[in-house]
């Protein structure tokens, strides 16, 4: 529990956190003492899961035992960090739900690499303007939504190539 390299937070049944590890102190930035007592969801809500996806994931802890998916969350400091979570029902003898783990590891540096990729991928690296591939689904964009509308679309082609300019002074 202590060495695990990933954030670990246990819950009672009402989901009051009863215990975390180190990890979760390192990724968060909450003491152990800051945390115990609190709702995991209140103290970390960053704002951007909307409640029907909490109610949603209640719904599948209740029926299936377990959920794992991303969330996004806030540190201490009020920083957004990303993370994988997974989180599981303990039950006692009864079946009742007696605690919940939730193991989580942060992936906000495999989140920002896939944005840099993106924007790789979308936009040119020594200008940083936009390029064909960024343009032809753009263009797809507008020509669906034109159709739509029953509405014309006009593209205006410019290339820059230099390749073929030729200096005044050459014959």
């Amino acid at each position: 529990f202590s060495h695990a390299r990933e954030g670990i937070i246990i819950t009672d049944a009402q989901g009051h956190i009863v215990e975390v590890n180190h990890m979760f102190t390192e990724i968060t930035g909450y003491t152990h003492e800051e945390a115990v007592g609190q709702n995991p969801v209140k103290l970390l809500h960053s704002g951007h899961q909307p409640e029907a996806f909490y109610a949603e994931r209640r719904r599948i802890l209740q029926q299936h035992g377990y959920w794992s998916g991303e969330v996004w969350n806030r540190r201490k400091n009020g920083e957004l960090f990303a993370e994988l979570l997974t989180i599981s029902v303990v039950r006692d003898a009864a079946g009742a739900t007696a605690n919940l783990v939730a193991l989580f590891t942060d992936i906000t540096p495999l989140k920002e690499q896939q944005r840099q990729l993106e924007h790789l991928a979308h936009f040119d690296a020594l200008t940083g303007l936009p390029n064909r591939s960024l343009l032809a689904d753009r263009l797809q964009l507008a020509l669906t939504q034109s159709r739509r509308r029953g509405l014309s679309v006009a593209v205006v082609y410019l290339d820059l190539d230099t390749d073929g300019v030729r200096d005044a002074t050459e014959p």
